[in-house]
C-alpha cells in the first residue's frame, strides 16, 4: 500500500511503512522527507519561483563537500516519467560506511523542486527502485501525465 503526501503545491505517493517528516514547513524553501525503516531517505525541497536550480544543486554539493570527508560527485542527467532532469550523484563516507546520494532538479510549471535520495551503499542499491518510483509519481502528478 502507498500513502500520499500533498502540500506546498506538490504531491507524491510513498510506501506507507516509511516515516514522513515535514522538515521545513514555515519558510522557503520548504522540505519534506520520507524515511525507510532502515533510515535511507527520499527528500523533496520546493523552492521559490525565482530560484536558479543549478545554484541550488551547487549549494547541496558544497554543503555535502564541507560536511563529509572523501566526498566525490559527478554531474548527470536522468529522465523520470519522460521528464529530463539534471543533478549530481554523490559518494562519501559517514561513520565508516560508504553512502550514496543523488540530487535531481525539476523545473515544473508550478514549482521549482530538488529531489534528493540517500542511503548506505548496499541499502541505496536495494532501494533505488523505490526512490525512482516515488520520483516518477511526483513527476506524473506535477505534469498531469
Amino acid at each position: 500500500m502507498a500513502a500520499v503526501y500533498e502540500n506546498f503545491g506538490i504531491s507524491f505517493s510513498y510506501p506507507e511503512n516509511w516515516k514522513l517528516v515535514e522538515e521545513q514547513a514555515q519558510e522557503w524553501p520548504r522540505s519534506t522527507s520520507v524515511y525507510s525503516p532502515s533510515d535511507a531517505f527520499w527528500n523533496v525541497t520546493v523552492h521559490p519561483s525565482e530560484t536558479e536550480l543549478q545554484e541550488a544543486v551547487d549549494a547541496v554539493v558544497a554543503a555535502m563537500d564541507e560536511t563529509y570527508d572523501d566526498f566525490e560527485y559527478e554531474t548527470t542527467t536522468e529522465t523520470f516519467a519522460g521528464y529530463e532532469t539534471f543533478g549530481c550523484n554523490m559518494h562519501f563516507y559517514c561513520l565508516d560506511m560508504l553512502v550514496q546520494a543523488q540530487v535531481r532538479a525539476f523545473d515544473f510549471a508550478g514549482a521549482k523542486v530538488l529531489v534528493m535520495f540517500q542511503g548506505e551503499d548496499r541499502e541505496f542499491d536495494r532501494l533505488r527502485d523505490v526512490f525512482s518510483a516515488i520520483t516518477h509519481d511526483l513527476v506524473n502528478r506535477q505534469t498531469g501525465v
